[in-house]
């Protein structure tokens, strides 16, 4: 059950790595849309 545990450690470490890039692309996008870029 050890592995069980790392294993969604590591999981969840990924998803608030990939969480942290979306939020970081949306924020672009968001800036580039009211600079009317």
């Amino acid at each position: 059950m050890l592995w069980l545990t790392s294993l969604k450690e590591t999981f969840l470490s990924d998803i608030s790595i990939i969480l942290s890039i979306v939020e970081l692309f949306l924020l672009y996008i968001i800036a580039q849309t009211i600079n009317g870029g």
